[in-house]
């Protein structure tokens, strides 16, 4: 679990692939320049290579390394405003998308690979000296950083073209939407083994105790199948008492256990490690938190400063894409058995109800006074119950009469114009 919570990370930061980047540099310098003295040695020179003197060569390398620092420069600072612009316009939640942003990875990547590998061709250029000592221009290794200036300016190309593309709102709510329901088929291949041990919602944990947290933080990642295997080795009955993206306060209950003669610094070892927490909430197994970021998109177009109803009704949309994708899915097991049949383990992953009022509750009360925005969530919950099982219809229903209490408030016209969509959205 460690290992797949370090991967997030690196996937999450700025400078692994860059740092990548230099490294490769660093070991196509090093081939280039013996490909360049073999060639050297053997008095051939093909056409295509460099075949300039050491001041020309310096000359190259040095225009080189200055003007990709420079362009290097820029392509930070677009890329700091895109994220400053990011915050500010639609919600710091959606930062962590641009950060992890494999395009602007690579391209800083290539800049900062082309001025190291220049640099370390420039130092091993001679002049002829008094001593007597050989000139030496690796022109097949100028060559090639004359390749990687071209490469360079390919990709500066690209950037610009992807980071305008990427900050259009359209854009970043469709990567939030994506990556939320890949959550969702995420979670569905991590119950799919165990949907023969799923036994409904009982766990007997008569004189349970709690087990801490060592740490605070959000839950980023639960290993269920560890956790299984624990309790059934041990002969635990475990139920986990925060859900995905929950905030886990240090000295504060995470599991509650039914542990026998255990003692309590055994329940810490066998269990908290089963528990990935970080200092900001994941995609992993938290679906929740990508409908909270297309929620803060809504809510902040329907913000008076910025009063964009058209985005608002956009999350709308991608919003019943997702919970449409949550509710056409069997719902994560509440309480597992072993392979005995006997119950070990209760969990706290939120349902499609759950998921439901969190995606509709603060888009209705900031929107109550935009028509636009109300009908459009009518329509939306209509669609998401024709699109879900039954089982999932009292829910929706509920939204719908909570929606019509909050539609009471509006002027009487509004009323009118607003109240056929919802006598669709209640209809059976």
């Amino acid at each position: 679990m460690k290992i797949r919570q370090l991967a997030e990370r690196l996937r999450q930061s700025l400078w692994f692939i860059p740092a990548l980047g230099l490294l490769l540099a660093a070991i196509t310098a090093s081939a280039m320049l013996l490909l360049s003295q073999w060639i050297a040695s053997s008095n051939g020179h093909p056409p295509i290579i460099f075949g300039g003197g050491p001041e020309g060569a310096r000359g190259i390398l040095q225009a080189i390394a200055g003007s990709v620092v420079t362009v290097a420069g820029v392509v930070f600072s677009i890329t700091v405003v895109a994220l400053q612009l990011t915050s500010t316009q639609y919600s710091p939640r959606v930062l962590r998308n641009f950060m992890r942003d494999r395009p602007t990875q690579l391209t800083l990547a290539v800049f900062m690979a082309t001025i190291f590998y220049a640099l370390l061709v420039l130092r091993t250029i001679r002049s002829p000296s008094a001593d007597g000592r050989e000139p030496f221009v690796p022109g097949l290794a100028v060559t090639g950083a004359v390749l990687l200036v071209f490469v360079s300016l390919l990709m500066l190309v690209y950037f610009i073209h992807h980071i305008g593309t990427r900050i259009q709102v359209s854009s970043i709510i469709e990567t939030v939407t994506e990556e939320t329901i890949g959550t969702v088929g995420s979670i569905e291949r991590l119950f799919e083994p165990m949907r023969g041990q799923d036994i409904g919602d009982e766990l007997a944990t008569d004189g349970a105790r709690a087990v801490r947290a060592r740490r605070s933080g959000y839950l980023q990642y639960l290993d269920v199948g560890g956790l299984l295997r624990v309790a059934a080795e041990h002969d635990l009955r475990v139920a986990v008492l925060v859900p995905p993206g929950g905030w886990v306060q240090a000295g504060a209950p995470l599991f509650e256990v039914s542990a026998g003669d255990a003692s309590e610094e055994e329940l810490q070892d066998w269990l908290v490690g089963k528990a990935g927490l970080g200092s900001q909430r994941s995609m992993q197994q938290d679906v929740g938190f990508g409908v909270q970021q297309l929620v803060d998109i809504a809510v902040r177009a329907l913000s008076p400063g910025i009063n964009d109803p058209t985005t608002a009704t956009q999350c709308i949309d991608r919003l019943t894409q997702v919970l449409v994708a949550v509710g056409g899915r069997e719902p994560p097991p509440s309480v597992l058995a072993d392979d005995a049949g006997v119950a070990r383990l209760r969990l706290a992953f939120p349902g499609f109800a759950d998921l439901l009022q969190q995606a509709v509750e603060q888009v209705r009360h900031y929107g109550a006074g935009a028509p636009v925005v109300v009908r459009h969530l009518a329509l939306a919950l209509r669609m998401i119950r024709q699109s879900v099982p039954r089982r999932h219809h009292d829910a929706i229903r509920r939204e719908v009469d909570r929606l019509e209490q909050d539609v009471a408030t509006l002027a009487a016209h509004d009323r009118r114009e607003i109240e056929p969509y919802l006598r669709q959205a209640a209809r059976e």
